[in-house]
C-alpha cells in the first residue's frame, strides 16, 4: 500500500493509522469520513507533520503492539512488611524495654 503524506505548510494534521482510508490528512472534514462506521478507529490531531508521521507508522505498522506484549510491568514492592520482619522488629523492641 502506497500512503502518501501532505506538504509541511499547514498549522495542523490528522494521522489515520486505522480507518476506510489511512495516512496523514489536513481537513478533519476528510478524517471524518475515513473514519466514519469504521470499527475502533485510531486518529489524532498533531501540530506538525514529523509527529503525525511517528504516530502514523507507529500505530499502522503495529509496532505499538509488539512494544505492548514486550513491557512486563513492575512489581511492586508490598508496603506490608513480612512476618519474620514484623516478628524481628517486635523482639527487638522487647530487648530494649527490659534493658531500661
Amino acid at each position: 500500500m502506497l500512503v502518501t503524506f501532505p506538504e509541511p505548510t499547514h498549522d495542523t494534521y490528522y494521522a489515520v493509522a486505522r480507518g476506510h482510508s489511512v495516512g496523514v490528512f489536513t481537513d478533519y472534514n476528510d478524517v471524518k469520513e475515513h473514519i466514519k462506521n469504521y470499527p475502533q478507529p485510531l486518529h489524532k490531531k498533531w501540530p506538525t507533520l514529523e509527529e503525525a508521521i511517528a504516530y502514523f507508522h507507529k500505530f499502522y505498522d503495529g509496532k505499538v503492539e509488539a512494544e505492548k506484549t514486550a513491557e512486563k510491568p513492575e512489581k511492586r514492592e508490598s508496603k506490608r512488611k513480612s512476618g519474620t520482619e514484623t516478628e524481628e522488629k517486635e523482639k527487638e523492641v522487647e530487648k530494649k524495654k527490659k534493658k531500661k
